[in-house]
């Protein structure tokens, strides 16, 4: 069986990405005793790498002409917050999860558009995982980055296995 995405959106990239996400998800469950700074780290890390991904799946749609604006900027939202993590540990973990809120609401939106343009129901269904998070630690932000943990994880993995589904769904061949 051929390996089937949406149009723009290459196997590797959908891979690497899912792969990085359950990775993540995974040791923020098993690792409850890490350090605020070492999971502020591990997200930091996973948000950058999603943003570079990003970007590189928007060079190689625009390479294609296909459209690459939204990707483009889920990748420098992910980038610029990713780094904000590494270069601000200390910022009080509230803000940082509205910022990690932020990034998800903006690459949630922007994988539901992409899925409906391309009528590919396990993009836009990534994208609503991520829109339900962001909604999630908004709501319950108060909370604290520790004791999210298991929130966040489960997120990711959640995001992560939708990712992984991408690429055996009967969508359109890739490009």
């Amino acid at each position: 069986m051929a390996t089937t995405v949406s149009p723009g959106r290459s196997s590797w990239v959908i891979a690497a990405q899912a792969i990085v996400a359950i990775l993540f998800g995974l040791a923020v469950i098993f690792w409850q005793h890490l350090t605020l700074r070492v999971l502020l780290s591990l997200l930091g890390a996973y948000v950058l790498v999603a943003g570079a991904l990003a970007i590189i799946r928007a060079l190689r749609a625009a390479e294609r002409h296909a459209s690459w604006w939204r990707q483009a900027l889920e990748g420098v939202v992910g980038i610029i917050v990713g780094g904000l993590v590494f270069l601000a540990p200390v910022v009080v973990a509230t803000v940082l999860l509205y910022l990690i809120a932020l990034w998800a609401l903006i690459t949630g939106i922007s994988q539901i558009a992409v899925g409906l343009d391309h009528r590919d129901w396990l993009t836009s269904a990534s994208g609503a995982v991520l829109l339900l998070f962001a909604i999630v630690v908004v709501i319950f932000a108060g909370i604290g980055i520790l004791e999210a943990a298991w929130l966040i994880g489960l997120f990711a993995i959640v995001y992560g296995a939708l990712q992984l589904a991408q690429l055996s769904s009967p969508q359109r061949p890739a490009a």
